[in-house]
């Protein structure tokens, strides 16, 4: 198993996103994809219910939506709002390897992942991550979603610009609250932020994040165990599961776009699995809670 250093020190958050709040005054750096085809089911691609932002820091980053393909070069900045499907490809540029920083939410909080691709053309991992102190949750969460939707370029930058400095300010107070993890700890860890990022994304599996991490799903799954009490695959389906009650108290969503949006291909494998976890049907459930 390869070692494991989960959790990134602060130089190597800060640095990347002090430049691209230098560039952003500079010029408009920014590629906002499309609200198009939202929340199809559509093949190799995912969606979240909150926008995401991507910085590149070396290497080239390609997306591709429902209409649309571009990319992303050093020192470029991509939004993807929430509910666009898309798929990710990384490759190095320039002579230098793939690095990329995202700005993660997700139910537990907003967390920082610095990503890199293990090869060419393939889909980026999450190589090392920070959670944020939840101080700024709110106010990075309001930022993100406005910088999604707005028009004006020069709004954009300048709701950009503010959104940087608030996590720069939010790394500074959670790097006082880092502390040391073990191995197995650490392990957990990482996985942990990669269902975060990619709880949607179908092709996450128990077999794909042990492959992240270079450790077999067995080993990994212990190592769950020994943290959590829990083996991979509950601790995976239980986050799920927790995204579907949660999304099934938004009576806009369809019960199929639920299914997708937590990383379900099939809708009556979607409706086995909740009935089995919560003895009711989805359908069943939003009706009690609605």
């Amino acid at each position: 198993m390869e070692d494991i250093a989960p959790v990134a020190q602060e130089a190597e958050l800060m640095k990347p996103i002090q430049a691209f709040q230098r560039r952003l005054r500079d010029d408009g750096c920014v590629m906002v994809a499309k609200r198009l085809g939202l929340r199809q089911n559509l093949p190799q691609m995912h969606f979240h219910d909150y926008a995401e932002l991507f910085m590149v820091i070396s290497g080239r980053w390609d997306f591709r939506c429902p209409h649309e393909k571009f990319s992303v070069s050093p020192n470029e900045l991509a939004v993807v709002p929430a509910s666009v499907p898309h798929a990710e490809r990384a490759y190095s540029h320039a002579g230098k390897p793939f690095r990329g920083l995202v700005v993660c939410q997700h139910p537990h909080g907003v967390t920082l992942i610095l990503s890199g691709v293990r090869s060419e053309g393939g889909k980026p991992y999450v190589d090392q991550f920070m959670h944020l102190a939840p101080g700024n949750r709110g106010r990075i969460s309001r930022l993100l979603e406005d910088v999604a939707v707005v028009n004006r370029d020069d709004v954009r930058s300048a709701l950009l610009y503010a959104l940087l400095g608030l996590l720069e300010e939010s790394l500074r107070q959670s790097v006082e609250g880092v502390v040391s993890m073990d191995q197995s700890s650490a392990l957990v860890g990482k996985a942990q932020a990669t269902i975060d990022a990619y709880l949607a994304d179908s092709g996450l599996t128990v077999a794909s994040l042990a492959s992240d991490a270079g450790c077999t799903p067995d080993h990994l799954s212990r190592s769950f165990r020994s943290v959590l009490g829990m083996s991979a695959q509950a601790y995976l389906r239980r986050e799920r599961m927790a995204l579907a009650k949660r999304l099934l108290a938004q009576r806009e969503l369809r019960i199929s776009e639920v299914a997708w949006s937590c990383g379900f291909n099939s809708l009556n494998y979607f409706i086995r699995a909740f009935r089995q976890e919560f003895g009711q049907t989805p359908k069943n459930y939003r009706n009690s809670i609605l």
